[in-house]
């Protein structure tokens, strides 16, 4: 089975954050002033006019467009069967049959600690960077497709990471889907 990962990963979304002082590169005081998601995507992207209501339709085509190529690409790979990471996929493939909305969910504490081993930031910086990623990400949701991932009515089942191995959270998952779908032909592990 093909999997598909995030279409913009934690370093990518990191990266655009915006910077105090070098020893300060994830300050929270930055995150509160406007949308994280409009500073990301506007590092990313180019609107290319100073007029406000250009700007704004061209905002508004631009967020439509990202919606509809996000929707095409995981529409194709959910044709093709995949595991696919984020992209908004509960909310693009909604109740389709044959999909399983699975949502990880791990103690902050645990992902600070992920992040300061892959990166090497201190714990605050480390936290920084998960609350700036977290803000983006839902942001980046809710303007494109109108809906919270945080919401956990839009999952079929939740699973929290830090009470649990990596073999546990897989097993469940195979076990909820071969239940949901007793029909479907599932690879063995």
């Amino acid at each position: 089975m093909t999997y598909v990962p995030q279409r913009f990963s934690s370093d990518e979304v990191a990266a655009e954050a915006p910077r105090d002082e070098a020893e300060r590169p994830y300050g929270p005081e930055r995150l509160g002033s406007d949308s994280a998601f409009d500073r990301w995507l506007g590092k990313v992207s180019w609107t290319g006019t100073q007029d406000s209501d250009m700007a704004q339709a061209m905002a508004i085509s631009e967020d439509h467009s990202l919606a509809q190529k996000n929707r095409l690409e995981v529409l194709r790979f959910a044709e093709d069967g995949a595991v696919i990471a984020g992209r908004n996929g509960a909310a693009v493939l909604g109740r389709a049959v044959g999909a399983l909305h699975v949502r990880l969910t791990t103690p902050l504490s645990m992902r600070v600690q992920q992040v300061m081993a892959k990166t090497g930031l201190d714990e605050r910086q480390a936290e920084a960077r998960i609350a700036f990623e977290d803000r983006v990400r839902a942001e980046m949701s809710l303007q494109l497709y109108q809906w919270d991932p945080h919401t956990d009515e839009y999952y079929d089942l939740v699973i929290n990471t830090g009470t649990v191995t990596y073999d546990q959270v897989v097993d469940m998952i195979v076990r909820f889907y071969r239940s949901k779908y007793p029909e479907a032909v599932v690879p063995e592990e």
